[in-house]
């Protein structure tokens, strides 16, 4: 399959899961939203399309929210978020994206908590380089400062208002 080592079937079953937790969330709110559906990788190739076209939830206005979990705890109170930044997405994923994301969901796996990272706040993000512990592969990620994190109570209303 050309694939590095890391089980990107796992991580992508594991990501839809957390996906569809997202959209329960968003629906409890009133807000309409649709999950596609899994489709695994079977090549090198399917991860590059997948990676351009995939959108992990549609909602029914049009915008399209990434969903990223983290294998870290916090609050869904971004001013006590214990790190000075967070990992938003790969550089080469966010630039590949032929529609990018109204918004990054963060989810924590280990608290179920969650908090936002605008994609309006682009000018905000910078460039990390370092080794992916998963992929075993040195990567390019964008991050932003904490500051610049919003609650998923704000999302909703933005949401809710059509903002």
């Amino acid at each position: 399959m050309g694939l590095v080592e890391f089980d990107y079937r796992a991580a992508m079953t594991e990501g839809h899961t957390f996906n569809e937790l997202v959209a329960q969330r968003l629906r409890a709110e009133g807000i309409g939203c649709t999950v596609p559906e899994l489709e695994l990788v079977t090549s090198d190739a399917d991860i590059r399309r997948l990676t351009k076209e995939e959108k992990d939830i549609i909602l029914d206005n049009g915008l399209v929210l990434e969903v990223k979990s983290r294998n870290l705890g916090f609050s869904e109170d971004p001013s006590v978020f214990w790190q000075s930044n967070l990992y938003v997405d790969t550089y080469s994923g966010y630039e590949a994206k032929e529609v990018k994301p109204y918004a990054y969901v963060m989810v924590s796996q280990k608290s179920g908590n969650m908090l936002v990272v605008h994609s309006n706040t682009k000018e905000h993000w910078f460039k990390h380089t370092t080794q992916d512990p998963y992929r075993k592969i040195t990567e390019t990620f964008y991050k932003i400062d904490r500051k610049h994190l919003t609650t998923w109570a704000s999302l909703v209303d933005e949401l809710k208002s059509g903002r």
